[in-house]
């Protein structure tokens, strides 16, 4: 896990960048509140089903993703 701490930063790229996309704007200040923790590495549907599977963690569906489809 890594701590995503608390802060402000501004989100996407100025309209001047050369070589933008348009979906990286507008540019907009986010706020975070509170520090959090995620995950340094992926967590596969293996992974989360043998979590389940011991009560630690609830049940999800595929999100459509393909469950045992080696995803």
């Amino acid at each position: 896990m890594i701590v995503i701490p608390a802060g402000s930063f501004v989100m996407g790229s100025p309209a001047t960048e050369k070589g933008r996309y348009t979906n990286e704007g507008p540019q907009r200040s986010v706020t975070i509140a509170q520090r959090f923790a995620v995950s340094k590495f992926d967590v596969t549907f293996t992974d989360w089903d043998a979590c389940f599977s011991v009560g630690g963690c609830f049940q999800i569906g595929d999100g459509g993703f393909g469950r045992g489809q080696g995803r």
